[in-house]
């Protein structure tokens, strides 16, 4: 018997500060892939800038740990998680302080970064995992690893050619029982939650920026993914949203927006209207002119 999907309240993200100038080693921001991944990239702050990061991803990592159940809740060293996409460990290192026994996995050539900050893992692709044995870890966290368009989009061209589910290794990986925790971005797809909806029993949690945070409880069954017109509007999968000036209903499972055309009732995926009202956020671009300011004014 298929379980229910679970959707709780919205899940607040902390802001990544605007630290100033002094906080940053420009010599760092000058590798592009550096300065793109500046907020979780510890190699690109000074001792003093490190020091106020690391609060944040304290903060940020508390947030992701609410995702877990509650028998994963307090940090012991005899519960093993993977950090799936850990980059430099800004967020692996996190986990550990809050007593989890962590390793990473991380495709760029960062991994002596990531040691030198402390923290084990290996040098592999998020979705393979060939270097891991399986059944090694209690759950695995995905955040900021997927997060555009063009993954999304990969994703569903793979679906309908019938090709290999996506989180399949990371499923390999969990122990019975486990849980899989972590964030899809905002061109998410019904496709996407099915996949996760197949592993285990699914929890929703809608967060700002037209994020998606996700628990998989390996220890029930599947979950069921409605369709949005069997719903009633009045149920948590039905969440208010508002972009372009005007006021929607979304449906979380499946990302669709409920359009009213002469009575009858319709859907539309929502990405690609959110995309013609989007504006890049002030923050993003106020953090940008820092570190062209850092570089000297003309690098993009």
């Amino acid at each position: 018997m298929l379980s229910p999907i679970v959707v709780r309240p919205q899940l607040h993200w902390p802001q990544f500060p605007d630290f100033p100038a002094g906080y940053y080693n420009p010599a760092r921001l000058q590798d592009p892939l550096r300065a793109r991944n500046a907020s979780f990239d510890w190699t690109v702050f000074t001792p003093e800038g490190r020091s106020h990061a690391e609060t944040y991803w304290d903060e940020a990592a508390a947030v992701l740990a609410s995702l877990l159940p509650v028998r994963y809740a307090t940090g012991r060293g005899d519960i093993h998680g993977v950090n799936v996409g850990t980059f430099t460990g800004a967020y692996q290192k996190a986990w550990m302080r809050r007593g989890y026994s962590m390793f990473g996995v991380e495709k760029e050539d960062v991994i002596d970064d990531l040691h030198a900050y402390g923290c084990d893992g290996n040098r592999d692709d998020a979705f393979e995992l060939a270097s891991i044995a399986s059944a090694r870890f209690d759950f695995a966290v995905l955040d900021r690893v997927y997060c555009r368009q063009p993954f999304y989009e990969r994703f569903e061209v793979n679906a309908a050619r019938g090709l290999r589910a996506y989180f399949g290794n990371i499923r390999r990986v969990l122990k019975p029982g486990g849980a899989f925790i972590g964030v899809l971005y905002d061109w998410y797809t019904k496709t996407v939650v099915s996949e996760l909806a197949a592993m285990g029993g699914l929890t929703l949690w809608p967060m700002k920026s037209h994020c998606l945070a996700f628990q998989v409880d390996l220890a029930h069954g599947p979950t069921a993914i409605p369709e949005p017109a069997s719903v009633s509007m009045d149920d948590p999968c039905w969440i208010d949203v508002h972009f372009g000036g005007d006021h929607h209903r979304l449906f979380l499972p499946t990302n669709e927006i409920a359009i009213d055309e002469a009575g009858t009732r319709a859907f539309a995926f929502a990405p690609p209207m959110r995309a013609r009202s989007k504006r890049e956020g002030g923050r993003s671009k106020k953090r940008l002119a820092l570190f062209r300011q850092l570089l000297g004014g003309e690098q993009e």
